[in-house]
């Protein structure tokens, strides 16, 4: 194309010099030469022109080829543009619709974490339920053997009582006789020496024979003699000396000076004794004053006991005997008669001591076979007891043993119970749980059932036209049911209809074969005014659950245990 160009301009110029026109000839020879001289310099000019102009066609062509792929490459840049566009607003619908999906989807996980959590709370208190009817049953049957439990107990908390008591006045009696026996010993010690004393006869007669055998064996030996008391009393001296002349002159005299020096001796330890005599004795009388037995005590005119003629086995003889005359005499008599009446007393006391224990060894006897027979029944009522928790746990692991169907036992029974109790409810508060427990057995009765939704949907659907008296009345059929489950929808269902919601449901039942039962359940009457009150409070129950629900997917702060159970009894008590 460039060469066109130049071959064009090249006749162009060939044709300019007859484009000017010769006017004057002369002057076309002088300025020949300077026309071709310039004609040169425009040839030259010209040529570099076409030259530049080439240069210059190439570079628009070339700028041309660039715009035209800067076009082309912009056209494709706003083909991508759109087409991104188009991506982003189909992304932002995408992602408006799974913000959507997502929100419905929370929703419904939320609605359907709520409806678990009712679930839940429903079967735990099913089960609940159950463990507090039996518990109740289980309390019914061990209160008797509490009450005789109890019982016993303060049986045998008042026996232990007495037996304390017993055993402290037993303990108290034996320390008592214990010092009684001291001085019952210390007193028949004290009479042997006084009745060794007032026989001077035989002690005259140990005395020679003593001497005699000190004679044959050897030279005599001086008998012990002990130091006399400084201060003693007229009538101890007077005693003295009014004994020392009379058996002097019945003994030899080889053997009188011994024999007087050992009278001597004698004398001063019976001076000894008869003060400790006086002591025991005013220790008995005040022992005697103290316990409160001053009527006991004899007179010295009585004869004395025939227990307590041990002590006096000579005392006719004592009173004759020449000793007893004058004025030792005398006062060893009237000793006599004192000692005579305290061994009476103590025989008394001895005699009173021995009837009370004997009376404490029988009651202690009777109390002791008392505690026995206790015990007995105390062991045969914790081992009766044991059984019957043992069985009652044995009970209660098997009703929440609920892995199948066999766990159903004895199932119309149950209701009967349960049914019953709700009967003899009285307060308000009884027959509403009453009521939940009937209609949480109800709603695990239905989940036993079976699990499959349409099943539930169309026994709902059913149940709610009964109510409301719409649709068709026809019978709804439940097939290939256990005799558990039909027996619970024939004990429990029918009665809560008739009561609760006024509608008059008819069973039968249809045995294909020894497990297996066919139920027919058909409406004959329904009761306007009543189901017209029920479908009132099924409403409210149902706003009550959906606020419920409302305030726990938005995590209200007023929604807490206490309205959870109320939600619950609410929708529980329609």
């Amino acid at each position: 194309m460039s060469e066109e160009v130049v071959e064009d301009e090249e006749s162009q110029l060939e044709d300019a010099p007859s484009a000017f026109p010769n006017s004057e000839d002369e002057e076309e020879d002088e300025g020949e030469d300077d026309e071709e001289t310039e004609l040169e310099h425009a040839a030259r000019a010209g040529i570099r022109l076409l030259e530049e102009n080439a240069q210059l066609q190439e570079e628009l062509l070339q700028v041309q080829e660039q715009c035209s792929q800067a076009e082309a490459e912009k056209e494709e840049l706003l083909r991508l543009v759109a087409d991104k566009n188009v991506r982003e607003t189909q992304l932002s619908e995408h992602l408006r619709k799974s913000i959507r999906e997502n929100q419905s989807l929370l929703s419904e996980l939320s609605c359907a974490e709520v409806e678990a959590k009712f679930d839940e709370a429903d079967r735990r208190n099913s089960v609940l339920g159950r463990e507090l009817a039996s518990a109740h049953k289980q309390i019914g049957e061990l209160k008797p053997l509490h009450f005789q439990l109890r019982e016993s107990e303060l049986e045998l908390q008042m026996l232990r009582a007495k037996v304390e008591d017993q055993t402290r006045e037993l303990a108290a009696s034996v320390e008592e006789r214990e010092e009684e026996r001291e001085l019952i010993q210390s007193l028949r010690y004290t009479i042997e020496i006084y009745q060794a004393l007032d026989d001077p006869c035989a002690a005259k007669l140990d005395e020679m024979r003593s001497v005699s055998t000190r004679e044959d064996d050897g030279p005599p030996v001086t008998p012990r003699s002990s130091p006399r008391r400084p201060s003693s009393s007229p009538r101890q001296r007077k005693r003295v000396d009014a004994s020392g002349a009379s058996p002097s002159q019945l003994l030899p005299p080889d053997i009188a000076h011994p024999a007087f020096d050992d009278r001597f001796s004698l004398r001063d330890e019976n001076d000894r004794l008869l003060a400790e005599l006086d002591h025991l004795g005013q220790q008995v009388l005040n022992l005697k004053l103290l316990e409160g037995i001053s009527r006991t005590v004899r007179s010295p005119k009585k004869p004395p006991q025939p227990g307590a003629s041990f002590v006096f086995p000579s005392a006719q003889d004592q009173d004759n005997s020449p000793s007893t005359v004058g004025p030792v005499g005398y006062g060893t008599s009237s000793r006599m008669r004192f000692l005579e009446q305290q061994v009476s007393v103590l025989q008394d006391l001895l005699q009173r001591f021995r009837v009370q224990w004997k009376y404490e060894c029988a009651t202690r006897r009777t109390v002791e076979n008392d505690k026995a027979d206790l015990l007995q029944r105390m062991e045969k009522m914790q081992v009766h007891l044991k059984h019957q928790c043992t069985a009652c746990e044995k009970e209660r692991e098997d009703l929440m043993a609920e892995g199948d169907d066999t766990s159903w036992e004895n199932s119309a029974a149950v209701y009967e119970t349960l049914l019953d109790h709700s009967a003899n409810c009285q307060t308000r508060e009884e027959q509403a749980e009453a009521e939940h427990i009937c209609f949480s057995i109800l709603r695990r009765l239905v989940d036993s059932w079976t699990t499959d939704k349409a099943k539930r949907m169309r026994l709902h659907d059913w149940l709610t036209n009964a109510i409301r008296g719409t649709g068709n009345r026809r019978p709804l059929y439940l097939y290939e049911l256990s005799g558990e489950i039909a027996s619970g929808f024939q004990v429990l269902l029918v009665p809560i209809l008739r009561e609760k919601f006024g509608v008059q449901v008819h069973v039968e039942k249809r045995l294909r074969n020894v497990i297996v039962t066919d139920l027919k359940m058909q409406v004959t009457g329904t009761d306007a005014a009543k189901a017209k009150a029920c479908l009132q409070r099924i409403s409210r129950s149902l706003m009550w659950l959906i606020d419920v629900e409302s305030a726990l997917i938005e995590d209200q702060e007023w929604v807490g245990d206490f309205a959870r159970r109320k939600a619950a009894k609410m929708c529980a008590n329609i």
